[in-house]
């Protein structure tokens, strides 16, 4: 099953705004506060007119919104009498909620907020994940990334543009793990503070994935301590493990291609340094002839 337009077809008229049900519509799948910045909105269809007609099931003699409410709140602030619609009849709530998805989910603005609203209310609506990832031909994988957005995140973590979405999806795991040993609100707290040092350290993904994991290593470890310590102690772990990542990046740099770095335990260098005097050779092409001689031994490398 996917997303498709339902039949019967709809048709384009204006339509009395008097006629149309502007309480909180059961079609919308966004969930939000659906009449904020109405007023902003309604000063510009007062300048420019309605741009977008919205869509509606008529039942009756009433129109029912399926996408574009908050126009429809506008125009009436507005003072506008009808407005543009796409018009459907006599749908079921199924075939109006497919419709007011695939509106909200192939919007060019469309929000990962507006993803996390359409995904959970189709799985509260069709009681799977597999139907969810069914009807909008994603991942089951997708799908449960953002039910576990919408369900873990703080509100403000889940509207923040500045974070992208695979970054979210690692807060939300974050808030996931932690809660159990913190608690619910300590952990949506955490999250909250760990979002705002991503942001202010301009971490990429993989970047705030490594973060969060020193945070949750740290959270498990000490969860008596504070949130700020927790954040403090998991920067120290985080910087030194990005140092290490760098040092390393240089040595194989320096290395050149085809160059293999590998730590060795103190006594295994002291060995080898023997074994470089013993044979008068570099360490490092006696390392080579050791490593070589195993995978012979071991069968991963074959005489000629």
């Amino acid at each position: 099953m996917s997303l498709r337009m339902l039949s019967p077809k709809p048709r384009y008229e204006f339509i009395p705004i008097d006629k149309i049900e502007l309480k909180p519509g059961e079609y919308n799948v966004r969930r939000r506060d659906i009449e904020k910045e109405v007023d902003e909105l309604a000063a510009n269809i007062k300048q420019y007119g309605i741009l977008q007609p919205i869509i509606v099931n008529k039942i009756g003699d009433k129109y029912i919104p399926i996408a574009g409410q908050r126009r429809a709140l506008a125009a009436q602030k507005a003072g506008l009498k009808e407005v543009p619609a796409i018009v459907y009849e006599n749908l079921d709530k199924r075939q109006a909620i497919e419709i007011s998805l695939s509106e909200t989910i192939h919007r060019v603005e469309v929000t990962d907020v507006d993803l996390m609203d359409a995904v959970t209310s189709l799985y509260e609506q069709y009681g799977s994940v597999k139907a969810v990832a069914q009807l909008l031909g994603k991942s089951e994988t997708w799908v449960r990334k953002y039910l576990k957005m919408e369900k873990k995140l703080p509100d403000e973590v889940k509207k923040d543009e500045k974070l992208g979405v695979e970054t979210k999806a690692t807060l939300a795991e974050l808030s996931a793990k932690t809660a159990s040993v913190l608690g619910e609100d300590k952990a949506k707290e955490l999250t909250t503070k760990v979002a705002e040092e991503i942001k202010k350290e301009g971490l990429k993904t993989e970047d705030a994935r490594r973060l969060v994991k020193a945070v949750v290593e740290t959270a498990s470890e000490a969860p008596t301590k504070s949130v700020e310590e927790i954040i403090k102690v998991a920067k120290s772990l985080y910087e030194k493990e990005q140092a290490r990542k760098e040092e390393e990046k240089k040595a194989q740099e320096l290395a050149g291609p085809g160059a293999l770095i590998v730590k060795l335990p103190e006594d295994a260098h002291k060995a080898l340094e023997e074994a470089s005097k013993v044979k008068m050779r570099a360490k490092e092409d006696v390392a080579a002839e050791y490593i070589i001689d195993g995978l012979y031994r071991d069968g991963y490398l074959k005489r000629a």
